[in-house]
């Protein structure tokens, strides 16, 4: 095993990855990332980003100026987040974005006789349907 490698911070402080990863409250692959990008003390120890997952979601502003998130829009049109995501990425128009789903109208189709083993009299079932 290789010798633990001391880093000298901005601050005049040695220590290694483990010294920093146990002082910050971190991972030590963490404080080696951080290691890399800057050997500034204040960035190094800072201590882990504790947000909860509220401060992530994104916040769509639409032009009636309201805010919503997608899952507001989902609860409100009643149309599945992708729908929305695909809305939101197309327009920021609420009437767009805001609009109800369109219901799907699905033929009924009724089948009133058999085309098995009767090559010619599908032609009638065709012309009777037609």
């Amino acid at each position: 095993m290789g010798t633990l490698r001391v880093h000298t911070l901005s601050n005049g402080r040695k220590m290694t990855a483990f010294e920093i990863a146990e002082e910050a409250g971190i991972n030590v692959v963490t404080a080696r990332l951080r290691l890399a990008r800057t050997l500034e003390a204040d960035a190094v120890l800072a201590p882990a980003n504790q947000g909860s997952n509220e401060s992530r979601i994104k916040i769509y502003t639409l032009s009636d100026g309201k805010q919503y998130t997608v899952n507001q829009i989902a609860e409100i049109t009643g149309s599945k987040r992708a729908a929305i995501y695909g809305r939101l990425h197309k327009s920021r128009d609420a009437e767009v974005v805001l609009r109800l789903p369109l219901e799907r109208h699905v033929p009924v189709v009724k089948i009133t006789g058999r085309m098995y083993f009767d090559p010619l009299g599908h032609w009638a079932l065709f012309n009777k349907h037609a």
